[in-house]
């Protein structure tokens, strides 16, 4: 099923961007015979919208959120306690990202009870794509022809911005996006270099890939950047006098924060946090790239604990020249876990979409 990108202008408020997100699913709504209300205020309860049957007039909370990050559990014991509180008929939560792990641990609890599993829907990214398309708001992006590409290289994405919808395709050459084009998400008619252009702010991640050479005259970047990341390690000295990150051996204290990141990576492999990741800050020179060197080789050593099962790979984000960076950085990491034996190995460590990477 092809992913969902949400973009608005970044100087949009955080109600502007609500705002227009509860516009496309009201859109959606109304040819289900639905009549929708937005911004619903009553005592002690703020829901963004409130759609009414037509036929059997059944009342529903409906709650937007379009974030990037997973959506939290209490936003469904939100949306759940508000309908059972008041009486409604039911509560759909719309989101354009996927759940925690507890929001689907809570997911699943209620599916588990008949009467709140009638009461409750969750609608994600796929579910609000397949609806698009069934009512062909969007056509079905596989009938959308990308020459002699093959669709297992291919990987769609809906944008959903104020210009409209449009299809992004990405091609893959190697395991990594190499071509990118955008087509009218109605018409699937292809927009040229000028029209992909006035895009170019809500896509930049696809920076580094190239237009695809049959919606254009010739292959050419439309971003500034002509090299592809390569991703390098973090080089530390070779002597007290080299002015690069220490060698993990002359590395000395800081054992609070070491005793601190190596907690951290024990509680993630125990599934006791849900966080994934966290900051080493300060300034310039304080030895932030000497520390990362130093854990990186406590745990690649493989000593007796929990971590022996773990692999750090510590880049340079300094090599970073353009967007498609991160997903190679991520790339690197798995091929390291897997040349040391952590994952097991797979023919081909591949990323699809630089859309949802990062």
């Amino acid at each position: 099923m092809p992913n969902l990108q949400f973009s608005v202008p970044e100087d949009w408020t955080p109600d502007q961007k609500g705002s227009f997100f509860e516009g496309v699913i009201s859109d959606l709504l109304r040819p289900m015979r639905y009549k929708v209300t937005e911004r619903i205020r009553t005592t002690g309860m703020e829901i963004d919208l409130l759609a009414v049957g037509e036929d059997d007039q059944r009342k529903i909370l409906i709650e937007c959120k379009a974030y990037r990050e997973n959506v939290a559990a209490e936003v469904i014991s939100k949306l759940n306690g508000n309908v059972f509180l008041d009486d409604y008929d039911a509560g759909w939560l719309f989101t354009t990202s996927d759940l925690t792990k507890d929001a689907r641990g809570r997911l699943l609890s209620i599916q588990a009870d008949k009467v709140k599993n009638a009461k409750f829907s969750w609608f994600g990214p796929d579910r609000i794509v397949e609806i698009l398309v069934s009512q062909n708001k969007v056509i079905d992006p596989k009938t959308i022809n990308l020459d002699s590409y093959e669709d297992d290289s291919v990987s769609w994405t809906l944008l959903l911005c104020p210009s409209g919808s449009f299809w992004v395709a990405q091609v893959s050459e190697d395991g990594f996006p190499k071509y990118f084009g955008i087509y009218q998400g109605k018409s699937g008619e292809v927009l040229g270099e000028s029209d992909v252009d006035k895009l170019r702010h809500y896509l930049p991640r696809l920076e580094s890939l190239e237009l695809l050479p049959f919606t254009a005259p010739a292959v050419k970047r439309l971003f500034p950047n002509e090299i592809r990341s390569i991703v390098a390690p973090v080089v530390y000295g070779m002597s007290w006098k080299d002015l690069r990150p220490s060698r993990p051996q002359d590395f000395v204290g800081r054992d609070d924060v070491i005793l601190e990141i190596k907690s951290f990576i024990e509680s993630v492999r125990d599934n006791s946090t849900v966080t994934r990741s966290f900051a080493i800050s300060g300034p310039s020179g304080w030895g932030k790239s000497s520390l990362v060197v130093k854990v990186a080789d406590l745990v690649n050593r493989r000593g007796r604990s929990k971590l022996s099962k773990t692999s750090i790979t510590a880049i340079d984000s300094r090599s970073a020249i353009n967007s498609s960076f991160v997903a190679e950085a991520v790339r690197k990491c798995f091929q390291d876990a897997i040349d040391s034996g952590i994952v097991s190995s797979v023919k081909e460590i591949s990323i699809d979409d630089l859309l949802i990477t990062a």
